[in-house]
């Protein structure tokens, strides 16, 4: 029987190995690998852990732009080899790549990123982060794409309301992570003795302290969060919380209630947590991102905001809270609610580990593609 080959590609101005588009394309290539599928990868220049792949890197370029003629090229050779491709791209905005394949109909674009208008700013602050999200991500520029025959993945319902604004064609939501149903999740406790942590109530964040993901609003709700119970911060190294996060995160630690981590192991830290706070304040994060989808598969519960289409996951079990975005007593309420019933929260996590196998699970993309090249197959 021949074996089935798939390409997988995403456009990123460095290295992916520590983003959270990395985790998925990554994922995504063992998912197949384990299905019996070929993979080719084309990723930006780094040092990838992956194997049973064939890995193709580009070098991004100045500003982190310059590369996309030779991305573009790279995109039609390889995907003229595959019998289904699979572009994974920030923001339709960035979807020019999609015109590059060698087939359309046997192709797919999953953009992991909504797209964006002036409200950025105003959501972020004038940043440096606010700014490359308005100008590179804008509306204006996907409507410069013709999406009627494109075939395009979304992660929320949000992101199916902006593609049908663009008249694309065809557009499915299907909020999958870079984690296997068959990953290795550690119970709470196991988790925990691996990190050499006690047995205190935690919340906990992973990933970058950008504005836009509201770390400095989780640092001031948890210094109102009364009783037992530390804050968890895993922090990839990239970001720096405001002056007001700052004095907050110091307040906490004089107290002996934060605990600080660098990079590490994202199921083992999420499942050790006993909730994961996701404070978002502008829709400009990915949908769905990949933390809260791997929190789920940790079956750990989590708090998020009520902005662009976080919460549609956490309404089904239910398994997990929604707050107005900014609200540090909202955020410190939930955190609370939750902590004082520790036995009702783990339920919840659970709740939210039902979630991620039926919908969220890496295998659901394998599936997704097997269908596009047996429909293709078909007389």
């Amino acid at each position: 029987m021949t074996r089935r080959r798939v390409f997988i590609s995403c456009y990123f101005p460095r290295s992916v190995a520590l983003e959270g588009v990395g985790t998925l394309v990554c994922g995504f290539s063992r998912a197949f690998t384990c299905a019996g599928w070929d993979v080719t990868l084309l990723l930006p220049q780094g040092e990838y852990a992956v194997s049973d792949a064939t890995v193709e890197m580009y070098r991004p370029g100045l500003f982190g732009v310059a590369g996309l003629p030779r991305y573009y090229r790279a995109v039609g050779r390889l995907s003229a080899l595959a019998d289904v491709t699979l572009l994974v791209e920030s923001s339709p905005a960035l979807g020019a790549s999609v015109s590059c394949v060698a087939d359309l109909a046997r192709a797919r674009a999953l953009f992991y990123l909504p797209l964006q208008t002036s409200s950025v700013l105003r959501e972020i602050g004038l940043s440096r982060q606010a700014l490359v999200h308005w100008a590179g991500m804008h509306r204006l520029w996907a409507r410069r794409i013709d999406w009627r025959d494109k075939h395009c993945v979304v992660g929320s319902e949000f992101q199916v309301r902006q593609m049908r604004a663009l008249h694309c064609g065809h557009v499915d939501v299907l909020p999958v992570s870079g984690v296997s149903r068959d990953a290795t999740v550690l119970s709470r406790s196991a988790a925990r003795r691996r990190l050499g942590w006690d047995d205190q109530p935690v919340v906990g964040y992973l990933g970058h302290y950008s504005r836009a993901k509201g770390v400095d609003v989780l640092v001031e709700a948890f210094a109102k969060v009364r009783g037992a119970g530390v804050l968890a911060l895993a922090h990839s190294g990239r970001g720096e919380l405001t002056s007001r996060g700052r004095a907050a995160l110091a307040s906490l630690r004089a107290q002996g209630r934060v605990r600080e981590l660098g990079v590490c192991e994202p199921l083992n830290f999420l499942a050790a947590c006993d909730v994961v706070a996701l404070p978002y304040i502008t829709s400009s994060i990915c949908h769905q991102p990949q933390v809260l989808l791997e929190s789920l598969a940790a079956s750990t519960a989590v708090v998020t905001t009520a902005l662009g289409g976080f919460a549609e996951l956490l309404s089904q079990g239910p398994c997990g809270w929604v707050i107005r975005p900014r609200d540090v007593d909202a955020l410190a309420s939930a955190l609370a609610g939750a902590l004082a019933d520790l036995p009702a929260l783990h339920a919840t996590g659970q709740r939210g580990r039902t979630v991620f196998e039926a919908s969220c699970a890496s295998e659901r993309m394998v599936a997704y593609m097997d269908e596009i090249v047996a429909r293709a197959s078909r007389p």
